[in-house]
Formats: structure tokens, sequence, C-alpha cells
């Protein structure tokens, strides 16, 4: 060992010497385990936040799928209601033509006189026929 050494670990600077030596390899391992424990919450954190991500996709994924048969069903009803209203408007069209051409037949009929009343026979038969009239445009 050389004499400056010798002299340098003899005495006073010698524990000087041990002591900075000391707080350096102290400073070392607090600042080794401190950025351990760091990294290992900030992987924890990671973790989490990469779970949460998951499952806001989870969540949005079923609710857009529930939107979209939601949207389909109502699609759905609303060709149903297309399909019915044209069927409602192609009886609707026939009941109008027979109507005009009974309107039609009517007035190129002659015309009763004024003094003309129906017999009891020819009363039951206009009472029956407006009967089925109205049974016929009750039911659709």
């Amino acid at each position: 060992m050389p004499a400056w050494l010798a002299s340098m670990t003899a005495g006073l600077w010698g524990y000087v010497g041990a002591l900075a030596i000391g707080a350096g390899l102290a400073a070392g391992g607090t600042y080794y385990v401190t950025h351990n424990a760091d990294a290992a919450a900030r992987a924890a954190l990671q973790l989490q936040i990469a779970g949460l991500q998951k499952q806001a996709i989870a969540t949005h994924d079923a609710g857009v799928t529930a939107s979209l048969a939601k949207l389909q069903n109502f699609i759905g009803q609303m060709n149903a209601a297309g399909a019915g209203y044209q069927a409602s408007l192609a009886a609707i069209d026939a009941q109008f033509s027979n109507l005009q051409k009974g309107l039609s037949n009517a007035i190129a009929a002659k015309p009763l006189p004024v003094d003309c009343k129906p017999d009891a026979g020819r009363v039951r038969q206009l009472a029956a026929a407006v009967a089925a009239a109205n049974l016929h445009a009750a039911a659709p």
C-alpha cells in the first residue's frame, strides 16, 4: 500500500473516506430500490389501464351491437308497415273503382219520378245492401 494511501486511511481522514463511501453506497442502494418500486407501480398501473381499455372497448362493442340489432328491428318493422300500407292502398283503390263504377251506373240510369215510393220488398233490399256495406266498411 502506498504511503499516501496509508496516511489517508489512518486517523480522521479514514473515517471521513469511509463515511463518503458508505453515503455513496447508501444513496445508490436507495435509488435502486426506489426505481424498482416505481417501475413495479408503473407496470401495475399500465396493466390496469390496459384492462380498463379492453373493458371499455368490449362495452362499446356490445352497445354498438345492441344498437345495430335495434336498428335492424326498426327497419324490419318499417318494411312490414310499408307492405301493409301498399296492400291497404290496393284495397282502397279497388273499393274506390267499385264506387266510381256504381256511381256512373247510377247516373246513367233513368232517375225515378218524383212521386215514386219504393215498396216494402225494395226497402228490405236497400236495408240489406246498406248493412252489408257498413259491415264491409267496418272490417278493412
